[in-house]
């Protein structure tokens, strides 16, 4: 498992979700999904292969959250639109 990515993109992820609650900015989200990916999922010995059933699901309802909450403001953005646009 590779220890360095963990602690270096994790903190990165979290202060740009802090940065988010903050301004309200959509980069910061892109960029913490960005963190949380890079830490959790890549590199061959990433930190998702050494875990148990279990916790590979919560890290994949966390992924799914994390990425649901960048994509509202783009699809509450295009629904917005195409109601103006009928």
């Amino acid at each position: 498992m590779d220890i360095g990515r963990i602690l270096v993109f994790i903190p990165i992820a979290i202060y740009c979700l802090y940065s988010f609650s903050k301004s309200k900015l959509n980069i910061y989200i892109i960029l913490a999904v960005l963190a949380w990916y890079v830490a959790i999922y890549s590199g061959k010995t990433n930190i998702y292969q050494t875990l148990g059933e279990s916790l590979k699901s919560a890290l994949n309802m966390i992924t799914l959250l994390l990425l649901v909450v960048m994509f509202m403001p783009y699809l509450k953005k295009s629904i917005v639109e195409y109601k103006n646009h009928k």
